[in-house]
């Protein structure tokens, strides 16, 4: 109950630096344990109850599954913090309302009355203001994905107040707002949208330059300094000189080697004579 806590306290505070793998394991074993507990106060001949956070924990559990199912569909590992997973991954209320929202809208929208629709518009107006005044906040392994959507809602509104200004002459004026039956709308959601394929389009190449910059990075921690060997992303980084680890050397910058036979062989090589150790010395 105790780790409960704590490890609650610190989630919702976005302090959380144990990994989700660590959180799921640790928070399973303590499971067991509040549940045997659970079962055993249930059968005591007095009749007690006292509270056993089960419930609770469970959630949390399913909530760390869940962060740790995203991050590896994004191609990270699940040995990254819930911290890391907070700030960076984990989608604002206003964008998952959005999603839930326009979601069950698409299904709907081809059985509701023109009248009905009039609302619809408005309710799809206010979701997609509220996802962009929180731009600010979108994670940033989420962006690309939340400007794609951000667009395609911004294109229904589109399909939505057209079909509204096709169907004007039906409509008593008095029940459709001057805002939504008018072309300046469709032309203001189409700006929107075009601005957001813009920057869904600058954002792509932003994030597909840092994607290559993190991969040759990932790939040099796995290259030796002396057979050039190298290893698959998958595998563990290579041991490193540790004369290397100097605040003067980036750490992208370290050599390392895939066996101690190829780290012998590189200092006698002249690494000896590179290594700002032996330099400082």
């Amino acid at each position: 109950m105790g780790w409960l806590d704590e490890a609650e306290q610190s989630c919702e505070a976005g302090e959380c630096v144990l990994s989700l793998d660590a959180l799921i394991s640790v928070g399973s074993k303590h499971l067991v344990v509040l549940e045997k507990f659970e079962a055993c106060i249930a059968k005591n001949p007095l009749g007690l109850k006292p509270s056993v956070p089960v419930a609770p924990l469970r959630q949390w559990i399913g909530r760390w599954r869940a962060a740790a199912a995203e991050a590896e569909t994004l191609g990270l590992g699940r040995d990254i913090s819930y911290k890391y997973w907070q700030k960076n991954i984990e989608l604002p209320e206003e964008v998952i309302k959005a999603q839930k929202w326009f979601y069950t809208a698409e299904k709907l929208i081809k059985k509701v009355e023109v009248t009905r629709l009039v609302k619809f518009t408005n309710d799809g107006e206010r979701h997609i203001e509220a996802v962009d005044a929180c731009r600010s906040s979108w994670p940033r392994f989420r962006h690309r994905s939340i400007q794609h959507s951000f667009v395609k809602w911004n294109m229904l509104l589109v399909e939505w107040c057209e079909f509204l200004e096709s169907t004007a002459s039906d409509l008593v004026q008095a029940e459709r707002p001057h805002h939504v039956a008018t072309m300046e709308l469709i032309a203001q959601q189409l700006g929107i949208a075009r601005d957001g394929l813009e920057d869904a389009l600058v954002e792509e190449i932003k994030m597909v330059r840092r994607m290559k910059v993190r991969k040759a990075d990932r790939l040099k921690k796995r290259t030796c300094s002396n057979c050039g060997t190298t290893g698959p992303l998958s595998q563990v980084s290579f041991a490193y000189c540790g004369g290397c680890r100097h605040s003067a050397v980036a750490r992208e910058h370290w050599t390392r080697y895939c066996s101690e036979a190829c780290q012998r062989a590189h200092w006698l090589a002249g690494h000896k004579d590179e290594c700002p150790c032996v330099r400082n010395e």
